[in-house]
């Protein structure tokens, strides 16, 4: 049935007083077409009844479409009709949020135990674990977990800045002293600092477009793996698990004279738990939705192909297309890449070949808990001459032949494709093996267990201060959902004076239980793309309407300047696997059906014609996919470029309306928030109470292996020590490097709570 979405005052409202809802009405009747519920998304307006007893507006609930697909000739073929155009208009009043535990992540049934390529469930979520946190994947130390030990982010300090190499033109340059070798500290926060955090027109004191991020591998080109991996003395960076490269001098600034530092990732680091609820993944969203296998790249990679043996003992290269699939496209992402774990030009079947000999114990450099959730059964963990035997009891090669079907591994005849071979067939699928365990694994790291998710189960009550940051977190043109619960009408709400209606729009995008409007159930449920709130917005100092079509779930707030970083606009390249990552872009050349097969037509965002403005302009430079806040405490430094230090810092930001707002492609609902010291306070409350306890104290699912990560270099941003060639020398010398170290959880977690980056108090601007 239909539902009713209503925003009414009460009888106490004076008459006098509806005209300060007015000027919101009209963004209202489009905004509140939405769910009244988590389970209810789509709504369209039809009409508003001024009462006896106050102000309302209705809307009814329809069913979810898809642009376009249904509405043929709904849209000028200039794309002027700004009214019907294709394009739903963006949910400005956001959705509500609600718990975690109501969402179901919808499954390819090809992924089912027993069917086509999995053999059983739990022997591929073992096998995806032990692969994301061996340290022996990457090709001097790393593993997924190096960048995802806390939280699911990272919290390591030294030599983690990484210069503008995603700005156009590329800048290689460290500003502030950020780095190479940089020892963070609370002091470079924010990276953009005003004399006035309240007014963004106020002085500048420092800003740079450095990221903060997190380091990977030093500067080295692939040779070889080496014949055999025997770690000999179980240190934390043993050699002979290190791949045979050649070092040469680092050419985008991770050097301190002719010494190769560790590089870092050109963006921060985004936490992974929960990832499984995002429809795309990495924050310009090119992990696809769709995971063919090979790459993160979906059906932009024409030429992927995995090898299949069920037919004759010749295994024959086959195309694949796995839906709700955008954490296994994610994960074979990272092992590659010549910043993150490789040295550059390593291959994914090169990665088989290392894991997959007879000589390498899975996470032999590692302590394995007895009671880890998922390892605990093949741990050896066991007392031999008074030390403890580090890693796993079974080979990798027995781990992928438990999980998987033997039609993508028992063949002896080597294949070639994607660019690589001959090799054996389990070597040429590693990287199918690799998405669809490591993509498992994550999948289980499910927090849906915070105070917020029980106060919406009606299992326990917030305080004051968090229930009041949930209201404004929630407000949007002077109204929030009513009741929080399973709201079915809006009511008017105040900032903390009582007087000054609260306008946030925070769940515009990060609504919904995913909180996030990325999520799947956003995108696929409601509309892949969504057409710009028409509000003003400041170009070249002007207050100029905006009309303009976006991938949903994706936005500019003014972090950083368009050309710091184009994000989701990165505009493509000649090979097949580099078409534009923003499916608007995809649209506007009529190719997005290669992606989503009823998204027929370029849907109206043809050129303007006869000098007309075509409301149908992309809006993908700079934007970014909004990340889910949950246990958003933990995972600081924030945003993309990691530029800001303390969740008040955070708020801070929005409050003043963001950095930079003088482009086309800002986002209309970053705007002053006229917030109090009180308002800010609750808002960071309310953020707290998104921790859920297990993630905090490493629990099952959350529990892991031990993992020694690289911490930064002796010396400082002016000098070093040079340690000793790694395997494969090279003309360059590389840095000696600190490690930490963390041990193993276990399924119970550990005893002292994590804590929050560089342990600030996130309700500090100053801290």
């Amino acid at each position: 049935m239909p539902v009713a979405h209503v925003i009414m005052t009460d009888q106490s409202t004076p008459r006098t007083e509806w005209g300060a809802y007015m000027p919101h009405v009209a963004s209202a009747l489009s905004a509140l077409r939405r769910r009244a519920n988590p389970a209810s998304r789509r709504g369209a307006w039809v009409g508003l009844v001024l009462s006896g007893t106050g102000l309302i507006l209705l809307s009814i609930a329809v069913g979810p479409s898809v642009i376009g697909a249904d509405t043929p000739g709904a849209c000028k073929a200039d794309g002027t009709d700004t009214k019907t155009c294709f394009f739903e208009p963006e949910d400005e009043a956001g959705v509500p949020i609600g718990s975690l535990k109501s969402v179901t992540k919808p499954n390819d049934p090809q992924l089912d135990e027993g069917g086509m390529f999995v053999k059983d469930q739990a022997k591929l979520v073992q096998l995806g674990k032990a692969l994301f946190w061996d340290q022996q994947v990457g090709s001097d130390g790393q593993a997924c977990g190096t960048c995802h030990f806390t939280a699911g982010a990272d919290s390591r300090t030294r030599n983690q800045a990484s210069p503008g190499l995603k700005a156009t033109p590329v800048d290689t340059r460290f500003q502030n002293d950020l780095g190479p070798n940089h020892t963070v500290s609370k002091s470079d926060f924010p990276f953009h600092k005003l004399a006035n955090p309240e007014d963004r027109n106020s002085r500048v004191i420092h800003d740079s477009n450095d990221v903060f991020s997190s380091a990977g591998v030093f500067n080295r080109q692939f040779v070889r793996i080496q014949s055999t991996v025997v770690p000999n003395d179980r240190s934390a960076f043993d050699t002979d698990a290190m791949d045979v490269c050649t070092s040469t001098l680092d050419t985008d600034g991770f050097r301190i004279g002719n010494v190769n530092v560790r590089r870092a990732e050109p963006r921060n680091t985004p936490t992974m738990i929960n990832g499984m609820f995002n429809n795309r993944n990495f924050w310009d969203s090119r992990a696809q939705d769709v995971f063919n296998g090979v790459d993160p790249f979906g059906q932009r990679n024409l030429d992927a192909v995995v090898f299949d043996a069920s037919n004759s003992r010749f295994p024959n290269g086959v195309p694949i297309r796995i839906n709700h699939a955008s954490l296994q496209s994610q994960s074979v992402g990272p092992p590659t890449n010549p910043n993150e774990m490789s040295c550059n030009g390593r291959t994914f079947p090169d990665v088989g070949h290392k894991l997959l000999t007879s000589t390498t114990t899975p996470l032999a450099q590692q302590d394995v808990s007895a009671t880890d959730s998922v390892l605990g059964p093949i741990s050896f963990n066991q007392q031999t001459r008074g030390r403890t035997t580090e890693g796993l009891t079974k080979s990798y090669r027995a781990m992928v032949e438990d999980a998987f079907q033997s039609r993508w591994w028992i063949s002896r005849t080597p294949v070639s494709g994607n660019g690589v071979g001959p090799r054996p067939q389990i070597e040429a699928n590693f990287s199918l093996f690799w998405g669809l365990s490591v993509g498992a694994y994550m999948e289980t790291l499910r927090a849906d267990d915070s105070e917020i998710d029980r106060f919406f189960d009606g299992t326990a009550q917030l305080s004051d201060a968090e229930r009041r940051g949930l209201i404004l977190f929630s407000s949007a043109f002077g109204t929030r959902p009513s009741p929080l619960r399973n709201p079915t009408t809006r009511v008017p709400a105040t900032l903390a004076d009582g007087k000054t209606p609260a306008d946030l729009r925070c769940t515009a995008c990060h609504g919904g239980p995913e909180m996030t409007a990325a999520s799947i159930d956003a995108v696929t449920e409601d509309a892949r793309l969504e057409r710009m709130a028409q509000l003003p917005v400041m170009v070249n100092g002007k207050s100029t309407p905006r009309c303009a079509i976006y991938d949903a779930g994706h936005f500019h707030t003014g972090v950083r300047p368009v050309n710091d970083d184009r994000g989701l606009g990165f505009s493509g390249g000649t090979a097949t696997n580099q078409l534009p990552f923003g499916e608007t872009d995809l649209a506007r050349a009529g190719t997005l059906a290669r992606f989503v097969p009823s998204a027929t037509g370029t849907f109206g965002l043809q050129p303007a014609v006869n000098g007309t403005t075509n409301c149908g302009a992309d809006n993908t430079q700079g934007t970014f996919k909004a990340p889910s806040l949950r246990n958003v405490e933990l995972t600081g430094p924030y945003f993309h470029n990691g530029g800001e230090l303390t969740l008040r810092q955070v708020v801070d930001f929005y409050n003043r309306g963001g950095n930079f707002q003088d482009n086309r492609e800002f986002d209309p609902n970053v705007h002053n928030l006229n917030l109090g010291p009180r308002d800010k306070d609750d808002l960071v409350a309310f953020l707290l109470a998104l921790t859920d306890q297990r993630v905090a104290f490493e629990r099952a699912p959350f529990d892991h292996p031990g993992i020694c990560v690289a911490n930064g270099h002796p010396g400082d941003e002016r000098s070093t020590q040079v340690g000793d060639a790694l395997p494969g020398g090279g003309s360059a010398a590389r840095a000696l490097f600190f490690s930490e170290c963390h041990s193993a959880s276990g399924k119970n977690g550990l005893q002292n709570r994590l804590q929050p980056f560089l342990r600030v108090d996130q309700f500090s601007a100053n801290p």
